[in-house]
């Protein structure tokens, strides 16, 4: 859109009628300022998810590793740094038993709610937004 909006900027260079160029300068910096306040809402939204996100990521993250600790794949999975020899022995049988312990949606919201959290942190931040370099 910005290289479109240029391109017209410069063909109003030539010799037009002032009356035409002032209306399309005009609606120009119209559509300049409607793109502006339009990133600057979308920065404040993802801004706002970003916050409420992450907040949530606390809280799920808490529940997570009480899940984990009440299904037992905390006292599996610390068998990975005690036993290690034993573990490599049966490890068939004992990631088996692992997979069965690990709390699968305290998992699953963690990792949606990090996955908004990165994609709102990247709008927020402007990432999506291309910079106009304009050449004097």
């Amino acid at each position: 859109m910005h290289q479109g909006i240029d391109l017209l900027h410069e063909a109003l260079q030539s010799d037009l009628p002032e009356d035409l160029t002032i209306r399309v300068r005009t609606a120009l910096s119209r559509e300049r300022a409607r793109q502006a306040r339009m990133a600057h809402t979308v920065r404040m939204l993802s801004g706002g998810i970003s916050l409420i996100s992450f907040g949530g990521l606390f809280i799920s993250i808490q529940a997570f590793v009480a899940a984990a600790s009440a299904s037992g794949f905390t006292a599996y999975a610390s068998l990975i740094v005690s036993d290690s020899s034993i573990v490599s022995a049966h490890f068939t049988s004992f990631f088996a038993s692992l997979v069965e312990s690990v709390p699968s949606i305290e998992s699953t919201l963690v990792l949606a709610l990090v996955a908004v959290f990165l994609v709102s942190l990247r709008s927020s931040v402007g990432f999506g937004i291309r910079p106009r370099i304009r050449i004097a």
